[in-house]
């Protein structure tokens, strides 16, 4: 059929595209799968899966990083000598024929008395890149051991590294042990079984080195006896420790003057040490021992005072008490006190019970002055005594001691007993230092710390300012922890500032309570320290016709740095307005003024 001709010239609209697709025929093709094809494609798919996961665990299997194949070997003897350098190689052994080893590290880790040469650290690290397969190497570590003969020692070694291509790290640790040989020395305490308490004895301690090898690096070490002061030695020992090395052969005598404060019947231990340093330890190579007895004294001697600690210009009381331990009477008994320290006044010296001053300043006692003395029996007590002034001033001379020493004799002899029948002793007293606060308070201050404003004499309701100076000065010893406390009388305000020597100074002001509190850490001995306050009053009607109260009493804590005292005492200074330190003010009169 034919298409009608347009009768008008209306405008028509386009076709769209999907109508213009819709009216083109389309093909209809389609693909269909049988049932059987689906199937037999899916069993095949996890079949393959299946061959795939066998394939790679056995992959895995045969081809994994096997650490059982690599081995650390490494020789160590059993009884190793003294300070001597031993050689410890440490075979890594790969018998991996298809891996190589990487990133190796070897470490040796050794106990207190093993020393690695040319090393202060208790361990060395050894790195290694690669091992190739089927082979190995060779790390070699040098160390010293230390100790005393049978003393066991202790190494660990231990092993990190990775195989072939994979990350996991593999690690394998060795732990050798060994024991310390025969000691290569000898040494005697050459020391009587029994020593006076608290006297003067002498011993000898001989060391020898029997050995073929040099020790430079040995020191001698006396165990201090509880009780005991070393009073000389040859060579010099300080702290009970002298440098002392030892070489081929050698034998070195150390010469030793002591005495041991104790109790008759009282055992004691003497213990003579070689030792080595080894990083900062002291590892003992050799030990000596030796036990002894100590005994009292047949003659006790005893220094009293009334006073620990004194004062300047203060008068002392000494007493010498002694008593007769002994099993038998002692006779010609004599005793001495030494007076010469330069502490002592002795114009002011008075002598009990006998004695006389020899010209070297010692006091003497014996039964030509005091017939007690011509006999002591068994258990018998008795004492003598003095007295004597502290000098009145330090001289500029700080940490002040004042010594006495005293002695005691007889001329009997007792059996078994090698020597004189002697007791001697000394005691030493503190001399306490001094604080000294001195406040003043000035209208006009002198140092133009501050320009204080108000009139003198002050007036009723108005307002005058006053500089507070606090001068803190230390005698004979340091002072420390020094604390000022105050509370401001009525009408009397700090104004927050302070001046002069305020460093480190810690300043505490309470305004509802008035409370004033100044610190000062330390003052050093023959020093002075000044403190300047700002204060204002401001005078009532009440106060007219009288000074007006500016400060009143100071308490006052510190320590003192030597005896270490703590000082607790109270200064009443009650400065008024009539008090003033100033020295221009055109009168003195301070009273308040309407």
């Amino acid at each position: 059929m034919t298409d009608q001709i347009p009768t008008s010239w209306e405008k028509q609209e386009p076709q769209s595209k999907n109508e213009f697709e819709n009216k083109i025929q389309k093909p209809n093709i389609s693909f269909k799968i049988s049932e059987n094809l689906k199937r037999g494609l899916i069993y095949g798919g996890i079949v393959l899966g299946i061959l795939l996961l066998v394939f790679g665990v056995f992959y895995f299997i045969f081809n994994r990083p096997q650490g059982d194949l690599v081995k650390i070997e490494t020789d160590l003897p059993s009884i190793v000598e003294l300070g001597k350098i031993y050689e410890i190689p440490v075979t890594i052994t790969n018998q991996d024929t298809q891996n190589e080893l990487k990133n190796i590290y070897l470490n040796l880790k050794v106990d207190e008395g093993v020393e690695i040469v040319d090393s202060n650290l208790t361990s060395a690290l050894k790195n290694v890149s690669i091992i190739s397969a089927n082979s190995s190497i060779t790390q070699v570590f040098k160390v010293k051991f230390w100790g005393r003969e049978n003393d066991n020692r202790k190494i660990e070694i231990s092993l990190r590294y990775t195989q072939g291509n994979f990350d996991t790290r593999f690690e394998k640790n060795l732990t050798l042990e060994t024991t310390i040989g025969q000691t290569p020395f000898d040494s005697q305490i050459n020391i009587t079984d029994e020593v006076l308490t608290n006297q003067d004895f002498n011993f000898q301690i001989k060391i020898k080195n029997k050995s073929d090898q040099n020790f430079e690096k040995f020191f001698f070490n006396l165990v201090p006896v509880g009780g005991m002061e070393i009073i000389s030695s040859e060579p010099q020992i300080e702290n009970f420790k002298v440098f002392l090395p030892l070489n081929k052969g050698e034998e070195k005598t150390i010469e030793i003057q002591a005495k041991i404060q104790g109790q008759g019947g009282e055992g004691k231990k003497i213990i003579a040490n070689l030792v080595v340093p080894v990083r900062g330890n002291e590892i003992i190579v050799f030990q000596r021992e030796r036990n002894i007895d100590l005994i009292n004294k047949p003659l006790d001697l005893q220094i009293l005072t009334d006073n620990q600690i004194f004062d300047l210009d203060q008068r002392i009381n000494y007493t010498i008490a002694y008593s007769n331990n002994s099993q038998l009477a002692l006779r010609s008994i004599v005793i001495t006190a030494d007076v010469s320290d330069p502490w002592f006044d002795l114009n002011t010296l008075n002598i009990k019970n006998g004695g006389y001053l020899t010209p070297d300043n010692k006091i003497i006692w014996n039964a030509g002055r005091n017939q007690d003395l011509s006999q002591l029996d068994i258990n018998e007590k008795g004492s003598v005594g003095f007295s004597v002034k502290i000098k009145k001033d330090y001289n500029n001379q700080k940490n002040n001691l004042v010594k006495v020493s005293s002695s005691i004799d007889s001329t009997e002899i007792i059996p078994n007993l090698a020597g004189k029948i002697y007791n001697e002793l000394s005691l030493e007293n503190k001399i306490r230092g001094k604080l000294i606060i001195t406040p003043s308070i000035y209208f006009k201050d002198p140092n133009g710390f501050f320009q204080n404003s108000g009139t003198y004499p002050p007036k009723v309701n108005q307002l005058s300012q006053y500089s507070l100076y606090l001068n803190i000065e230390a005698l004979g010893n340091d002072f420390k922890n020094i604390n000022l406390k105050t509370v401001l009388p009525a009408n009397v305000v700090f104004t927050g500032q302070i001046k002069g020597d305020s460093q480190n100074v810690n300043l505490i002001y309470n305004p509802r309570t008035n409370e004033l509190e100044i610190t000062v850490p330390e003052v050093t001995a023959f020093s002075k320290k000044t403190l300047v306050f700002q204060i204002e009053f401001v005078p009532s009607q009440n106060m007219i016709g009288t000074p007006g109260l500016l400060l009143e009493s100071i308490n006052i804590k510190a320590q003192d740095s030597f005896t270490l005292e703590n000082l607790n005492f109270t200064l009443n200074s009650n400065i008024d307005t009539n008090k003033l330190s100033d020295k221009t003010l055109p009168s003195k009169d301070g009273r308040i003024q309407y």
